[in-house]
């Protein structure tokens, strides 16, 4: 702590740091997604005196974490497991425009250095953060986030501190189609925002996830306009469901008067918008609401999907 004290820089960037607070704020914004870890890696600052990016308070207020949300700083996370207590590393490394982001936040900022968890990340991935940034060159253990080292910030670096430019970095993350099946990991990926969707049920290649209340909503951004395929299948549970369909408000599917188990599998051919585009599936009924089958199960489920993928079309392919 002492050398790091010693570090020119007012900050020390921990990676990945913890923002929660214990009314939920902070945590449920994916700004602490390992806080069985390192929910309390924000106290280190008494021993080197220097700035983090890290909070923890008993409450913490929204204003308190706008901030990171508009940098973009919660799409960097990806946990291996969706509860906080139980995520133990993230699952990848940074992809090239989230690296480009976290070089240009680090650069511009007054940081001394980094302090790398290294138990947090993939091997591949520290080994990554030390041909980007160097060697480090200090470490010790946390109790509960395991080893930590220092890698202190280079001349070059530091020789290109620009403090107004380092609070206007902003990171806005784009539809990576690699990663955009949602029936193949339990985690929604961190450039698509989903509301209305469980978590994954079941094993491969039997495993659905419900739409949950009125409506699913599916928010990607593009970086350009091209032809797109939605791919789903769903089961109908209701008698005489209605599931509409829309893209970027403009109605692609109507089903309606649904029988019972029905399935319907369909693959839709549309043109995004530049920017933001939102998906939007509604439900007619869901447990509860005018339909119980499911009695001894609070959740509002409507139909449940077994396929649901955004992918790029062939210039070839015709909607089905």
């Amino acid at each position: 702590m002492n050398y790091v004290k010693k570090q020119p820089g007012e900050a020390v960037l921990d990676w990945p740091f913890c923002i929660a607070g214990g009314n939920g704020v902070g945590s449920l914004q994916g700004l602490c997604p390992f806080y069985g870890k390192n929910g309390s890696i924000c106290a280190l600052r008494r021993f080197h005196e220097k700035k983090v990016m890290g909070q923890y308070f008993g409450r913490l207020h929204p204003s308190q974490i706008e901030p990171y949300l508009q940098a973009g700083w919660d799409h960097l996370f990806s946990p291996n497991h969706p509860n906080i207590t139980e995520a133990t590393q993230q699952t990848r490394c940074f992809r090239a425009d989230e690296w480009s982001f976290f070089t240009d936040f680090y650069k511009y900022n007054d940081f001394a250095g980094i302090n790398l968890y290294v138990d947090l990340l993939p091997e591949s991935c520290v080994k990554e953060f030390y041909t980007r940034f160097g060697n480090p060159t200090n470490e010790t253990t946390v109790p509960g986030a395991g080893t930590v080292k220092f890698i202190p910030k280079s001349a070059d670096l530091r020789s290109q501190v620009d403090l107004a430019l380092g609070t206007k970095i902003k990171f806005e993350p784009f539809l990576d189609f690699s990663d955009a099946n949602l029936l193949n990991i339990n985690t929604i990926p961190n450039f698509i925002s989903v509301t209305g969707l469980s978590d994954v049920e079941g094993t491969k290649p039997s495993s659905w996830r419900w739409a949950l209340g009125p409506e699913t909503n599916i928010v990607f951004k593009l970086k350009h306009s091209q032809p797109l395929i939605l791919s789903f299948r769903f089961d109908s549970p209701i008698e005489d469901q209605n599931v509409l369909l829309e893209v970027n408000g403009v109605t692609l599917g109507n089903f309606n008067n649904l029988s019972k188990d029905v399935t319907i599998d369909h693959k839709l051919k549309f043109k995004p918008l530049k920017g933001v585009n939102r998906i939007v599936f509604k439900y007619k009924y869901w447990n509860h609401n005018q339909a119980t089958f499911a009695p001894n199960d609070s959740r509002e489920m409507s139909v449940a999907f077994r396929r649901l993928v955004i992918e790029p079309a062939k210039e070839t392919s015709e909607p089905e």
